[in-house]
């Protein structure tokens, strides 16, 4: 199935959604230690390259959507502007690679090559997500995969990349970011309940319905806010804490519909960002 089901506007910025990547983004700015010199360059190489893997990812999902005819609702979906399902399995290649190779560029250039033990079986994930025979995504181990790779996969790489000591700290970190990514996943699956009906696609939203995927965003994103809580400094926890907890709850508020894979994206940058201006202001 090549051809898009649905009229939509196939240019290229219509369908680039800036957010989304901002789970592969975060996980370097909560790593970020202020008074640790050396770290910026590696981070900041380190999480283009895992943008770019992560752009491959989607398109290749979309593909493999597309294929199986679950993308009928789906609006957003790369095909709609490639409309051509071999064009897009070539991008999608293209990034999944380039990723790959500008990870393996960032590894030589600062000699820690033995990070690729740690990351390997995670990269492996990413592409056994849509490109083996049983497409990962397809399956119900979706969102623990998702999970993982976006955790400890994410995470523990950078951290070992910065030669940061793999303690508690990293320990939440990855719980954290495991959650965030979990909670995204569920939000994206929710509208597309009665495609992946269709295809037999066994998300977690299909089989559990959508009120208690709902119910699972928010214990997920609440644990997201305990981890990233409990990685601060001790004399920034309590800071921390009161601001998530009052942010989170007036968000709720005003959030009358449901949660958005944007919506949860921007409530984790917040509460990045945050963790990092407390430790900043508590160590000056």
């Amino acid at each position: 199935m090549s051809q898009p089901r649905i009229e939509t506007d196939s240019s290229f910025l219509s369908f680039l959604n800036p957010r989304i990547y901002l789970i592969s983004i975060l996980p370097a700015l909560a790593l970020f230690t202020p008074n640790q010199a050396g770290q910026g360059l590696r981070l900041v190489w380190a999480t283009f390259s895992l943008v770019l893997l992560q752009h491959g990812v989607n398109l290749l999902n979309d593909l493999e959507d597309d294929r199986r005819g679950a993308d009928d609702n789906k609006s957003d979906s790369w095909i709609r502007h490639f409309k051509n399902s071999a064009i897009l399995q070539k991008h999608g290649l293209a990034f999944f690679f380039s990723g790959i190779f500008l990870g393996l560029l960032c590894l030589l250039h600062f000699q820690n090559l033995g990070v690729v033990l740690w990351s390997a079986p995670f990269v492996w994930a990413a592409w056994a997500y849509n490109k083996s025979d049983k497409p990962i995504s397809y399956s119900r181990f979706s969102e623990w995969v998702t999970a993982a790779c976006y955790g400890p996969g994410v995470v523990v790489s950078l951290a070992l990349l910065c030669n940061q000591s793999l303690n508690l700290r990293t320990i939440s970190l990855s719980l954290a970011f495991a959650a965030l990514a979990a909670a995204v996943l569920l939000a994206h699956q929710i509208p597309q309940i009665s495609d992946d009906q269709k295809v037999s696609k066994q998300s977690f939203a299909l089989r559990h319905g959508a009120r208690k995927s709902s119910q699972a965003i928010w214990i997920l994103m609440a644990g997201f806010a305990f981890c990233l809580f409990f990685a601060n400094s001790q004399g920034a926890q309590l800071l921390f804490l009161i601001a998530t907890s009052a942010f989170l709850y007036g968000y709720r508020l005003i959030q009358q519909k449901s949660w958005n894979p944007g919506a949860l994206l921007e409530f984790g940058t917040f509460a990045v960002s945050l963790n990092l201006l407390t430790q900043i202001i508590w160590k000056n």
